[in-house]
């Protein structure tokens, strides 16, 4: 984790289901992005996400932002339409932050064994992500996501998306 003054970039790199993925499939378990806030249940805005893809294979996804850590063990290589996924009680004990639909076609730098997407920031004035606030729960200084499949068939290594989170500190 990198700080600067009012804010920190954070990497994060989730553990994803390495059984091959359909459009719609969730990738990983919910994962923590650790000081996400300056203080217990604070709140800051997320400013910019870069995604270094060491599969170096385009996917587009969704990162869904959450509150909350909650259990979705079921969830991973399955579609988010799954039984056992995204139900009305597991969303609203999450307390779904917000989401942002990742399109790597936009604004992706081919690193030759990698590709890294940026979006946000001064990187791209142009942006179609949004500036998310995010509230910790009241005892925790972390939010959490998952990353959900919108491109489908690639067989990921556990380790290949690396999230890199920009956040500037409220409060």
């Amino acid at each position: 984790m990198g700080t600067y003054p009012g804010g920190a970039v954070i990497n994060v790199i989730p553990t994803l289901t390495t059984a091959g993925s359909s459009d719609g499939d969730v990738l990983c378990l919910t994962t923590e992005i650790p000081n996400a806030v300056i203080s217990r249940g604070a709140a800051s805005i997320l400013r910019s996400i870069s995604v270094y893809n060491h599969k170096d294979a385009t996917c587009d996804f969704d990162i869904v932002f959450m509150k909350n850590k909650v259990d979705i063990t079921n969830a991973a290589g399955n579609a988010v339409g799954h039984g056992s996924t995204w139900t009305k009680a597991l969303a609203k004990s999450a307390e779904v932050i917000g989401a942002v639909y990742i399109d790597v076609s936009d604004n992706t730098s081919d690193l030759i064994n990698g590709l890294l997407f940026s979006s946000g920031g001064i990187l791209n004035e142009n942006t179609k992500t949004p500036d998310i606030i995010c509230q910790a729960a009241s005892g925790s200084t972390s939010i959490y996501f998952t990353v959900i499949d919108r491109t489908g068939g690639i067989t990921f290594a556990a380790d290949d998306l690396e999230f890199i989170f920009g956040f500037e500190y409220l409060g």
